[in-house]
């Protein structure tokens, strides 16, 4: 298998597999950047999504998962308290249309989230 897997990443399929990946980590980033989602780090196919307060994060991920995508959240004490993220994963097997529709709904659950988060003070859980 390890043969195989090395095989791939030094043939023509590997190179082109990397161009997939790196054109759909960079419509991803700029899709959620566009949702109004700040992306952390540089480009890369773990792209990390800041959210917050925790509250704010685990309405996001449950309404996320509610509308059947699964995002990756992290928090303390693997981060800061408050710097809640997602660890989004981007295979060179998604598409552009499947990149822009994670980033519709991921943004369309942090807002409605964050407005939640607001109107029941620090901690709506």
């Amino acid at each position: 298998t390890v043969l195989a897997a090395l095989q791939i990443i030094q043939s023509a399929e590997g190179d082109d597999l990397r161009r997939k990946l790196v054109g759909v980590v960079h419509c991803v980033r700029e899709a959620l950047q566009s949702s109004g989602l700040r992306c952390l780090g540089e480009p890369g196919p773990v792209v990390p999504v800041f959210l917050g307060p925790e509250g704010v994060g685990r309405i996001t991920a449950a309404l996320c998962f509610e509308a059947g995508l699964f995002a990756n959240l992290v928090e303390f004490p693997a981060v800061a308290i408050g710097a809640s993220r997602f660890r989004m994963q981007v295979m060179a097997s998604h598409t552009n249309a499947q990149a822009e529709r994670a980033a519709d709904i991921i943004g369309e659950a942090y807002r409605f989230a964050n407005e939640l988060f607001a109107a029941h003070g620090s901690n709506p859980l």
